[in-house]
Formats: C-alpha cells, structure tokens, sequence
C-alpha cells in the first residue's frame, strides 16, 4: 500500500514538471522578448538600430505579422539582419515568406543583411541575395556602404561568414577611417576573438553586431573577451569595440536551446554626453 502511494506521488509530480515545463516551452516557442541596450557615441543625434537575426524561416502569426509589429513598435531608424534568414533545405514558400518581411522593414527603415550559413548553402545563393535586393534591402558581402540618417553619418561594414580572398585587413583599416557612426555586422562573433591582426577587436569603430554561430546561449555581449550577460539589472560596460550578441529568433537544435525566448536586440546609440551605456531586461508580449 505505501509503495502504491509513493508511485502515485511521484506520478503526480512528474505530471505536475511536465506540465510546467509544457507551459514554460509553449510561451518560449509564441513569446518575443525585447532586448534593450542603450550605448554611447559619438553621434550627433540619438540613433535606433534594431538587431534581427537566426530566423531560419520561421513565422510569426499570418505574414509574420506578430514579429512586423514588434520590430515597428521599437521606432527602428536602421534594420539589421546578421545571417540565417531562411533555414536548412528551405522550401520556396519560406524563402517567400522570410523576403516579405524584409520587404515590408524596408517600407519603414533602411535594412541591412549579411549572409549566414544558411545563405552559403542553398543551392542559388545569388538568386536568393537579388530577390533581396528587388525587395529594397541592402546586402552586404564584405563591403560597407554610407548614408545618412537624419542627421547623423553611418557607415554599416557587413562580413561575410566564411571569408576566403578578401583583403579584411585592408577593408577594416578603411571602415575605421570613415566619419561618424561606425557600425560592423557579421552573422557569427568569431571575428572578434580571432588570434591574429584582422582580429576585429585589433580596429577602431562604434558597435558590432552579431547572430550566435554555433552558439547556443542566450544573449550577451562582449567587451575585449569580457562576457557580460543581459540580466534583470544594470551593467556597465568598457570601451570600444563593442559586440552585441543576439540568441536569435528561432530556437536551437538542443533541448535547453527551445526553452530561450525570441529575441529582437534594440540599440540605442546616445550621444556622448547622454546616459551613460546600460542594459535593461527584456519585455515580453
């Protein structure tokens, strides 16, 4: 009798896990957090980039409009997606569906797209980057491009996942020379903990923003290797270069990884003499 007991107890509580783990699951895989950073530079007035990346095709609400209307409600000035737009093997529907959005963004800011390793592996790569382009988006395949943003300078330098030939020394010496607001985009950190003189962190600009890689954490950001986790309190971080890493907005392969919310990183770059650089928690649907 007791034996049949103790069974039925931990039934019970083993019932009572998976619910809540269901529960917590089910809100991860429909929630989208807000990430809020605020940063300073030496701009001449305040700029709002918003951060996208590792869709991997997936879709929020009918057209994705649940996730338009979270990117807009950050008021962005610029878009920014680091890679992995469309995900493995994608279907002509999802690759439709992932350039409708970002058609969309372009009606309301300029956006930025770097390829990722997804991109690198579908079968017409430069097909799918001159739909894009049609679409109103600039892509970035190691080369930066300038524009004005009311009336501040900025100069977005994009990366490409899997360099090859390219003279990045040479292309990062020159992005660092450029006037105002300095803004490097690639879809994996790497670059910036590489050993050698094209480490990222070896140039001077303003903020690099990158999708996870082969990451699997939730995000963080990086200061000359210093790992600094977003938290439900204030940090304070060092000098320049910057590096904001986002989790993404699909979950990963892992278990744990589909327990990590949808992120969209907002960034608000002030003015010098402004606040000075904090991080906020996150705010959900």
């Amino acid at each position: 009798m007791v034996e049949r007991k103790t069974a039925a107890v931990g039934v019970g509580i083993c019932s009572v896990l998976a619910m809540a783990a269901g529960a917590a699951l089910y809100r991860c895989e429909r929630s989208i957090a807000v990430s809020q950073l605020e940063i300073k530079a030496a701009v001449t007035a305040p700029l709002r980039v918003v951060h996208l990346s590792d869709l991997h095709g997936r879709v929020f609400g009918k057209g994705n409009q649940r996730l338009l209307s979270k990117i807009l409600s950050c008021g962005p000035d610029l878009i920014v997606v680091t890679g992995n737009l469309v995900g493995a093997n994608p279907s002509d529907r999802e690759i439709r569906q992932s350039v409708s959005l970002l058609r969309g963004l372009s009606d309301y800011a300029p956006v930025f797209f770097v390829c990722g390793g997804q991109e690198h592996q579908l079968k017409d790569l430069q097909a799918f980057l001159g739909t894009l382009r049609r679409s109103g988006v600039t892509v970035l395949q190691n080369e930066m491009v300038s524009l004005q943003v009311g009336e501040q300078q900025v100069t977005v330098l994009g990366l490409e996942e899997y360099p090859e030939s390219s003279d990045l020394h040479g292309l990062l010496r020159d992005f660092e020379l450029q006037d105002g607001f300095r803004l490097l985009l690639c879809s994996a950190p790497d670059g910036f903990f590489h050993n050698g003189q094209e480490s990222y962190q070896n140039f001077y600009f303003d903020l690099m923003l990158s999708g996870r890689g082969q990451r699997r954490e939730s995000s963080f950001s990086f200061q000359r290797g210093e790992v600094l986790r977003f938290q439900r309190r204030q940090q304070t971080y060092g000098e320049m270069p910057k590096l904001v890493v986002s989790r993404g907005l699909s979950n990963g392969r892992t278990l744990l990884s589909h327990f990590h919310r949808s992120e969209i990183v907002c960034v608000f770059v002030a003015p010098v003499e402004e606040q000075q650089l904090s991080a906020v928690p996150s705010q959900m649907l």
